[in-house]
């Protein structure tokens, strides 16, 4: 089933029922108005029993009755407006009995319902009355929404009571939102409305005022502990769990984008799996000399099943990269010597192992592994194991511990590595095996430099920035020896066909340079980041 997707940029307000709309072609960019269209629209909104989707601000409805009859999931706002994805209605969605959520729907909400039932929460039935304004030119510019609404809640429990109001809506079209101009016509369409007294919206949502009193009724989730700090010296130790939870709510949103092969997202909650690590191995280490809690077996369970979690998307991450520079390379190619049949064989081969990683991404969010996962997660936050206040207190020492950890451990990598990186006889899996793990420890770094510039009153702010870009350029050199690496494989395999390899030689040279530069710039960032880390210990002293 196909689906599509856009933003949303709307305003809404409340008015009184005989409020009377006032002249639209007042509003900024808009000469004139359309004769307007009257819909009665039904909406059923769907969620599980607790109600994850809407404390997640996330809406999914099956809508009949309008001109885009269909299954809607809206996304939270993120400040820029709400991305809404819709899918047609099936034929055995007409009826709230046969109604099925679509799959390619229910996968962006995996992560949030996982194997929870979704059933129908809420209905809100709307005669709506729709108007077109247009520009000028004939072009749409917004539609403006006169909705005379009935709701109800469908929860267990629920009051029959209907409830009734009235709202106005102004959603801008999609070549105008999030633009300067869209801003500008909202807030002259603002100025126009409550002229006639029109407020802002009593309630983010009409799924909201639909569930009322329900929504305080029904079963809650597992939710993150709010920790109450004794004292100043809890700081630290409020600022880990504070960062678990960050991280896991990090984790959870990029798992929509990382499914539909968005690398940025797939890269992003990468990074926060790292981080998550780091963070939850410091959280461990607090009760190294505390009575023994089933609690932290939990936890270091969790911690393993992120690191295999961590393989899958790195691989994803590698194959992005790699086929990004190989496609630079063939297109930027100065010599104009590379023949055809190379180059469509390497084209094809990083477009193959990036989709094919990307389809493990899939597998391994959509397991029960995973899910598993997320539930282990979400209950061990809401009722993590809580030290004694003395052993609180040294939240701050294992914080700097880490840090000097991290530290100690990339400069012994590095020093090895320097050996390495002299050696001719050296392959590139070899020198791919060495900057991988040191691209791992300045990870490490990096996250527990950032909790200590967070949360301990030393000066991590400089070893912070500086390791941030250590990974940048450790995370540049590895991609660059692995199209090196892959360029040489597939050389090899175009010679034992009998096949011309010169193609490969020019490729692999002009990307064999690029590395060596980039394998240059790690030591002036290590320089950096070993200044930087001085003027961090000498803060603690």
């Amino acid at each position: 089933m196909s689906t599509d997707q856009f933003l949303e940029v709307e305003t809404k307000y409340s008015v009184d029922n005989d409020a009377a709309i006032p002249n639209l072609t007042r509003i900024l960019n808009v000469h004139s108005a359309a004769a307007a269209q009257d819909y009665e629209l039904s909406a059923i909104y769907y969620d599980t029993q607790d109600l994850r989707l809407t404390r997640a601000k996330m809406t999914l409805r099956r809508r009949t009755g309008g001109k885009d009859d269909g299954w809607h999931l809206k996304l939270p706002d993120t400040g820029s407006g709400r991305m809404e994805i819709s899918a047609p209605l099936a034929p055995e969605d007409k009826t709230t009995d046969g109604a099925t959520v679509p799959e390619e729907l229910l996968s962006q909400v995996r992560a949030i319902v996982r194997g929870h039932r979704l059933v129908p929460i809420a209905q809100v039935d709307n005669f709506r009355s729709e108007s077109t304004l247009k520009a000028e030119d004939g072009s749409a510019v917004a539609d403006f929404c006169d909705d005379r609404v009935t709701a109800w809640s469908l929860l267990p429990g629920a009051s029959p009571e209907q409830r009734q109001w009235r709202e106005w809506e102004l959603e801008l079209t999609g070549s105008l939102a999030n633009t300067k101009l869209g801003r500008q016509i909202l807030e002259s369409a603002d100025e126009q409305l409550t002229t006639v007294g029109a407020v802002d919206s009593h309630s983010p949502s009409k799924l909201l005022t639909a569930l009322g009193e329900s929504f305080e009724l029904a079963p809650t989730p597992p939710t993150p502990i709010s920790f109450r700090k004794y004292d100043d010296r809890d700081e630290a130790f409020a600022g880990v769990l504070h960062a678990m939870i960050a991280t896991r709510d990090s984790l959870v949103e990029q798992d929509p984008g990382a499914r539909r092969g968005d690398h940025r997202s797939v890269l992003t909650m990468l990074n926060a799996i790292r981080d998550l690590r780091s963070v939850l191995t410091m959280f461990i280490e607090l009760f190294d000399h505390e009575r023994w809690d089933n609690r932290i077996a939990t936890a270091s369970s969790i911690e393993e099943e992120l690191k295999q979690l961590t393989l899958v998307l790195h691989r994803a991450c590698d194959a992005d990269a790699v086929a990004q520079q190989v496609h630079h390379l063939l297109e930027t190619d100065p010599t104009g010597l590379v023949d055809q049949q190379a180059h469509q064989r390497l084209q094809h081969d990083v477009d193959s192992r990036k989709q094919r990683a990307y389809y493990r991404v899939v597998a391994a969010l959509e397991s029960e592994r995973y899910l598993s996962m997320l539930d282990a997660l979400d209950e061990f936050l809401a009722d993590p194991p809580l030290p004694g206040r003395m052993e609180r207190r040294k939240a701050t020492a294992i914080i700097v511990r880490a840090v000097k950890r991290a530290y100690v451990d990339f400069k012994t990598l590095r020093s090895s590595a320097l050996e390495v990186f002299d050696d001719p006889e050296v392959t590139e899996a070899e020198y791919e095996e060495h900057l991988s793990q040191m691209h791992k420890v300045a990870e490490r770094l990096r996250t527990v430099s950032r909790v200590a510039l967070e949360f301990t009153p030393y000066d991590s702010a400089r070893l912070s920035q500086e390791s941030k870009k250590l990974v940048g350029v450790l995370l540049e050199a590895q991609y660059s020896i692995s199209v090196c690496e892959l360029i040489l494989r597939r050389a090899r395999q175009a010679a034992n066909r009998g096949e011309d390899t010169f193609s490969y030689g020019l490729l692999y040279q002009a990307e064999r340079e690029r590395s060596r530069k980039v394998l240059r710039a790690i030591d002036q960032r290590h320089r950096s980041v070993k200044s930087s880390y001085k003027r961090f210990k000498r803060s603690i002293a």
